[in-house]
């Protein structure tokens, strides 16, 4: 019993903990994993490029097409076909986010800013005059923090500071943003406000191991 055993075993690789089928097993699933999703943005590309070409004149085909190369990283493309969206409908938010990750994703931080400035200006609008829909808080918390995370990038953390705070009016629970901030204060050298931000952070996630980190060395 014994030997048949051991020849079992060593008739069988293992790796990692896992014997050979099973790891075969698993690289088989992770690649129809990958595989369907890699078909699923592809259908979706080309999806959209049949709306384009049988509606040229429609904003949301361009804008649904610039998404799904967003998402493929095809940011040239990505560009060309959000700008065309813009161009039928500048008051349509979609376009102008996905065109302002766009413009982060290669750099061009400038054209950025105002991509996210457009979208607020847009929810101005919207919420004045007769439409009286009112600003949405997820728009405007995603352009002011974005724009706040654009300047942290360029250096200008005062000004991140200002856009930080206006998303935080809308949504004063978003630790992110709220980590952002605080991070923001203590490049700017303003300790105390730096302080009183990431203890913020801690009362909605305590175990936030960044914010700990901080307030260890803002504290010594």
């Amino acid at each position: 019993m014994t030997q048949n055993s051991s020849a079992s075993m060593a008739g069988q690789t293992v790796f990692r903990g896992f014997s050979l089928p099973v790891f075969a097993i698993l690289i088989v699933v992770f690649s129809i994993a990958t595989f369907r999703r890699n078909t699923v943005w592809k259908g979706e590309i080309e999806f959209w490029s049949d709306v384009v070409m049988k509606s040229p004149l429609k904003v949301r085909g361009y804008s649904n097409l610039g998404g799904a190369l967003v998402t493929r990283e095809m940011y040239g493309d990505a560009i060309r076909h959000l700008k065309k969206a813009i161009a039928i409908d500048a008051n349509y938010e979609n376009p102008h986010y996905n065109l302002g990750v766009a413009y982060i994703e290669t750099g061009l931080l400038t054209e950025a800013v105002f991509e996210f400035e457009e979208i607020l200006r847009i929810e101005e609008f919207l919420s004045g005059g007769h439409y009286g829909y009112g600003r949405s808080p997820r728009s405007v918390v995603r352009a002011e923090a974005t724009l706040g995370n654009i300047y942290s990038m360029k250096g200008e953390h005062e000004k991140a500071i200002d856009h930080y705070n206006e998303a935080l009016k809308f949504a004063p629970e978003d630790a992110s943003t709220r980590y952002n901030l605080a991070l923001a204060y203590k490049k700017t050298g303003k300790k105390d406000e730096a302080v009183r931000e990431f203890e913020e952070v801690l009362k909605i996630n305590p175990r936030d191991e960044g914010a700990l980190w901080n307030m260890s060395v803002l504290k010594k």
